[in-house]
């Protein structure tokens, strides 16, 4: 208890011992000077000991984050792994909610969701009310699949009035904005699911299919539909890191959260769950 009396403070100091049953209390006058070193000391040797914002407060609300790949897909196993991890050490409650790409989008939109776990850059374009979580744990590329070897791409340039037709996965943002200069209208086309995009590249109804080269290349390998299919990369389009997504509300969970991140990465966690991802999933061979 301190009380402040003529600019000088009363300091009570409990001392072993009892009087009439309680502590006796022995009283110093602190001058104006020793109360802001005695409180500055206070602050330090709290701050110094300080939990992260999120430690303790197991009363706060889960998080519900969206994401477009399910767990048993590699990329999807390993964004589950390591922000699983990384919410843990926040002590705040996860859960992840896989949609299909334009549901995703439309749950974000409307707030429905808190964010989502791994999305590109050309999603924070489209979305850019939302706080980015700055650190990021891998990078995803964006490839051209096809079937005919004739086939080659290098960069948007080599789609601008290509005689092919070109198909993308229905809910993406970036997609539509790039190929409408490029592609003649009638040559695009959308599919609600990456498998969809491969079978109709098989079955010759497309001819170039984009989308995320470790997705494709994941159910290409892991799905036996596919085996054996002569489905190709015939080029990359951009290289993006992939990073979470949070609400406007939660700025301060996402500064938070990038920095577990950064830690997480320099302990080697991320490489290890990347291990796990491709265990489990059988990952990107």
């Amino acid at each position: 208890m301190s009380l402040v009396k003529d600019k000088c403070a009363i300091v009570g100091v409990a001392l072993p011992g009892s009087e009439n049953g309680k502590e006796a209390m022995r009283v110093k006058t602190l001058r104006p000077g020793m109360v802001k070193m005695v409180v500055l000391a206070f602050l330090m040797v709290m701050s110094a000991g300080a939990p992260i914002l999120f430690a303790g407060q197991s009363t706060y609300r889960p998080i519900v984050m969206a994401t477009i790949q399910g767990p048993t897909d590699y990329y999807g196993k390993w964004g589950e792994l390591i922000y699983t991890e990384a919410f843990r050490r926040l002590n705040v409650n996860l859960v992840i909610k896989v949609y299909p790409l334009e549901r995703a989008n439309l749950m974000v939109s409307r707030k429905q969701v808190d964010g989502d776990i791994g999305r590109s850059l050309a999603f924070y374009e489209s979305y850019p009310h939302l706080i980015q979580v700055q650190e990021f744990p891998f990078s995803m590329k964006l490839s051209a699949f096809a079937v005919d070897p004739a086939i080659r791409i290098d960069g948007w340039e080599s789609l601008r009035k290509t005689p092919y037709r070109v198909e993308y996965l229905l809910g993406s943002k970036l997609l539509p904005k790039k190929l409408a200069p490029l592609v003649d209208p009638e040559k695009l086309s959308s599919v609600t699911h990456w498998v969809q995009g491969l079978k109709k590249l098989m079955a010759g109804r497309t001819d170039i299919f984009l989308e995320a080269e470790g997705i494709v290349l994941y159910y290409l390998e892991n799905d036996a539909y596919f085996k054996d299919a002569p489905i190709r990369i015939a080029g990359v389009l951009l290289e993006s890191p992939v990073h979470a997504y949070l609400q406007p509300e939660h700025a301060e969970l996402a500064l938070h959260l990038s920095g577990v991140l950064k830690e997480m990465k320099a302990e080697g966690i991320i490489e290890k769950f990347q291990q796990e991802a491709i265990e489990a999933t059988g990952g990107l061979k």
